[in-house]
């Protein structure tokens, strides 16, 4: 989501380069990889570096998040929550995410991407060339759950190991109901780690 607070740190540096070596022995033209893991695992800072990694070798690459792909807006979303009962999978725009991704590696001229700003609310649409910009990384809890990615990266993780650093990051209020989430989110996710070409 724009607006969203990125901290990096040394380790996520290091699993960037991970992930970038494993993007150097794919053979495309256009590449979609995912990044998943539970809340805390790094997954929006290793996007930022590799896309600084990609960069610096000349390799455009733009980054989707899963927050922008929710039914419901973040504001809402844990009200919906407690309504439903419904946390995990079918949550996302699924068919928003094949269509972003198929139009990147079909449409010659212009491809998309959708973004939430944190601070107007709406959504914003981002147009680019697959053509300069050739690498696509989609990251977020449940990103390697995506059809026809390239490269599905598995970020390692519990919710006791990841808690310092979203206590220092501050995403999301930390209460009774967010360590609900967590333990929901987190079966979602580690029920999606045999997807993964790579667990860091």
């Amino acid at each position: 989501m724009e607006g969203d607070k990125i901290l990096i740190l040394d380790e996520h540096r290091e699993k960037a380069t991970i992930v970038f070596d494993k993007i150097k022995e794919i053979n495309k033209d256009r590449i979609v990889l995912g990044i998943s893991g539970i809340s805390g695992t790094g997954k929006t800072e290793i996007a930022h570096v590799l896309r600084s990694l990609l960069y610096k070798e000349g390799i455009g690459s733009v980054i989707a998040s899963m927050d922008d792909f929710y039914k419901t807006y973040w504001k809402e979303r844990n009200d919906i929550r407690k309504r439903t009962g419904i946390i995990g999978l079918e949550e996302i725009e699924w068919d928003w995410i094949e269509h972003m991704i198929y139009r990147f590696r079909k449409v010659k001229s212009t491809a998309v991407i959708r973004r939430i700003n944190k601070y107007t609310g709406g959504l914003e649409y981002i147009y680019f060339s697959p053509k300069e910009v050739p690498t696509m990384i989609i990251e977020g809890l449940y990103s390697i759950n995506a059809d026809d990615l390239d490269l599905r990266v598995y970020l390692d993780g519990t919710i006791d190991g990841t808690e310092p650093f979203r206590m220092i990051r501050k995403k999301e209020e930390q209460n009774e109901f967010r360590q609900h989430v967590l333990i929901e989110e987190e079966k979602v996710v580690i029920s999606l780690k045999d997807k993964a070409d790579i667990i860091i």
